[in-house]
């Protein structure tokens, strides 16, 4: 969070007088730090946000069969509660056992999908610990995920969610941020209350 250790103060001024034409007898100024309430109002927020995302999700996995107007749906919802990043879905194809790439949002899609790798798509380290995979400095990291492209791009960090149904992983959602970023236990587990 960009505001945190920062405090949150609420000042209260006002003067004392006995007679509005004498001068002041004192001035008081009470300051408070509200930074838990301040921060009870942002979770509040973002709790708020996720439920309506939840809901807006859940309507339309529900209202169609077609798997892209689904990931259209949980794109946009996501680009709103994790901004500024790039966001990628790719989903396990059974037979062959690789991941492809089905839809993104905050980069040039077509370009994506027509990126290559070298070991196949298939690799990813988040699919048999069915856990996140965080990486706040990509342009730097060895760890078998392939970002060359990404890289390339210009982003710095990443994060990679498993897309989990009936306790198998089929994809991984992925978010590439350009600065650096470390996503917090508390994004990452929102993230997969929406994704679960």
């Amino acid at each position: 969070d960009e505001h945190a250790g920062r405090a949150t103060l609420s000042v209260s001024s006002f003067v004392m007088r006995d007679d509005p034409a004498m001068d002041p007898l004192a001035l008081v100024c009470i300051v408070r730090d509200v930074t838990e309430q301040r921060q009870a109002q942002l979770d509040i927020h973002r709790h708020t946000e996720r439920q309506v995302a939840l809901y807006e999700i859940n309507l339309a996995t529900t209202s169609t069969l077609e798997l892209r107007v689904v990931l259209n749906v949980l794109l946009e919802k996501l680009t709103t509660l994790v901004p500024e990043t790039a966001t990628t879905i790719m989903l396990l194809e059974k037979k062959a056992g690789q991941l492809v790439k089905v839809a993104a949002r905050g980069i040039d899609e077509e370009a994506w999908k027509a990126h290559s790798t070298a070991r196949g798509e298939g690799t990813h380290p988040a699919l048999p610990v069915k856990g996140a995979i965080r990486i706040s400095n990509i342009q730097v990291s060895r760890n078998g995920l392939d970002l060359d492209y990404f890289r390339r791009s210009g982003f710095v960090s990443y994060l990679g969610v498993p897309l989990i149904a009936q306790d198998k992983v089929p994809g991984i959602l992925s978010f590439y941020c350009r600065q650096e970023r470390y996503f917090t236990d508390a994004e990452i587990n929102s993230l997969r209350t929406l994704v679960h």
